[in-house]
């Protein structure tokens, strides 16, 4: 090859070179730029307008303007600060969050069955035959079923049956509700009530005892003399007693129940008594009758 085409060679090249080049830069005059000289001057007017455009501002918000880089991070970390509020490293993420409620969840679940298990005031709940019984023992209250009808009018069952209630029915009725009463004022610790009682007789040689009231025992001392040990003792020795003998034949001397000897015991588990004659003398008695009294 000559030098001469080589030159030309290279010119050739060099004409391509300038025609991509121009050809990348494209045409100046489809530029939407006022200055359309050439591209230096395009690129400074764009950098004019941006800069003149304030599109980054700090100081406010807006549509037509944007926070810096700086400003945006700076509230990013203020808002995580804000959501986490101060929780500890191990909960301060979503995940750690997830992780602690699946590991809770056995005392999550006790806590709802707990709940669950609670009598409710805000809205109906449907209860077992056990479990409403045991609310209703929790609380002191009874079953609608233990009260009844409370519509029912019991003013009107109470003239229509005062209307056929004859005078033997009234008279019972009062009776009944006298019981009732008496049953109420009068319990089993009242005073005018035996706190023993016993009918014994010494019969075959040996005490028979034929029926009795917080007795446990009848001991013969002596011929006459006689120890009454009561089931339950008494609250103190400061009880009085009364009593009475029959005698043993038809005629002749009588039984009596007397006032008991010196050396006789009265105490809250046993008291002493004596049967005699009316001479005075000890006797034993085929049926002997006692009362205590406290």
């Amino acid at each position: 090859m000559s030098l001469t085409t080589r030159i030309e060679s290279l010119v050739i090249r060099v004409a391509q070179e300038f025609n991509d080049v121009r050809a990348k830069a494209g045409n100046l005059a489809h530029l939407t730029t006022t200055d359309k000289s050439s591209l230096v001057a395009a690129i400074n007017e764009l950098k004019a307008a941006v800069v003149a455009s304030g599109a980054i501002d700090d100081a406010q918000v807006a549509t037509s303007s944007t926070y810096s880089s700086h400003k945006i991070v700076t509230l990013l970390d203020t808002l995580k600060a804000e959501i986490l509020g101060g929780a500890d490293a191990a909960y301060d993420t979503l995940l750690e969050i997830q992780q602690l409620l699946q590991d809770g969840t056995s005392g999550l679940d006790a806590l709802l069955a707990a709940v669950n298990h609670r009598v409710r005031f805000d809205a109906a709940q449907t209860l077992t035959a056990a479990e409403q019984s045991q609310a209703r023992s929790n609380i002191g209250a009874v079953a609608a079923a233990d009260v009844g009808d409370t519509d029912t009018d019991f003013v009107a069952i109470f003239e229509g049956g005062a209307a056929l209630m004859s005078l033997a029915a009234r008279i019972a009725a009062l009776a009944s509700r006298i019981g009732r009463e008496v049953k109420v004022k009068v319990g089993a610790d009242h005073p005018g009530l035996a706190r023993a009682w016993v009918c014994f007789g010494y019969v075959g040689n040996q005490v028979v005892v034929r029926a009795a009231h917080n007795v446990a025992s009848v001991t013969r001392l002596a011929p006459g003399r006689y120890r009454v040990s009561f089931a339950s003792p008494l609250p103190d020795a400061n009880y009085c007693w009364v009593g009475v003998a029959r005698s043993n034949t038809n005629t002749g001397t009588q039984r009596l129940l007397i006032v008991r000897a010196t050396a006789d015991e009265k105490t809250p588990t046993h008291v002493d008594v004596g049967c005699a004659t009316t001479a005075a003398s000890f006797a034993d008695s085929a049926e002997i009758n006692l009362v205590v009294y406290r």
